[in-house]
C-alpha cells in the first residue's frame, strides 16, 4: 500500500514540475508570438497606407477563420482520451499534477 501512494505522489510531483516549465515556457513563447504577429500587421498595414501593397482583407479574415474551425475540430474528442487517461491512480495524479503545475507557471511567465 504504501508503494501505492508513492508511486502515486512522485509521479504527482514530477508531473508538478514539468507542467510549471511547460506552462511558464509556454506563456514565453506565446508573448514572443503575439508581439511578432502585431508587428508584422503594423508593418503590411503601413505598406498598404502608403500604397506600396495591396491587402485583400476578406482572404485574411477567411483564412483566420478557416483555421480557427480547424484547431476547434482537433481539440474536439479530447475528453475521450483524458478519460481514458484517468484510468488509474498514478495517471490521475500524473494529469492533475501536470495541470496544476502548467497553470501556475503560466500565470508566473
Amino acid at each position: 500500500m504504501n508503494e501505492v501512494i508513492e508511486n502515486v505522489v512522485s509521479g504527482g510531483a514530477i508531473s508538478f514540475l514539468i507542467g510549471g516549465a511547460a506552462g511558464y515556457a509556454t506563456k514565453k513563447i506565446l508573448k514572443l508570438a503575439i508581439l511578432i504577429l502585431g508587428v508584422f500587421i503594423t508593418a503590411i498595414a503601413g505598406l498598404e497606407y502608403y500604397g506600396w501593397l495591396s491587402v485583400h482583407w476578406h482572404v485574411v479574415k477567411q483564412g483566420v477563420l478557416n483555421g480557427t474551425r480547424f484547431v476547434y475540430h482537433q481539440g474536439m474528442g479530447i475528453e475521450h482520451h483524458l478519460a481514458g487517461a484517468l484510468t488509474t491512480g498514478t495517471a490521475t495524479a500524473a494529469v492533475f499534477g501536470f495541470g496544476a503545475g502548467f497553470l501556475i507557471g503560466f500565470k508566473k511567465g
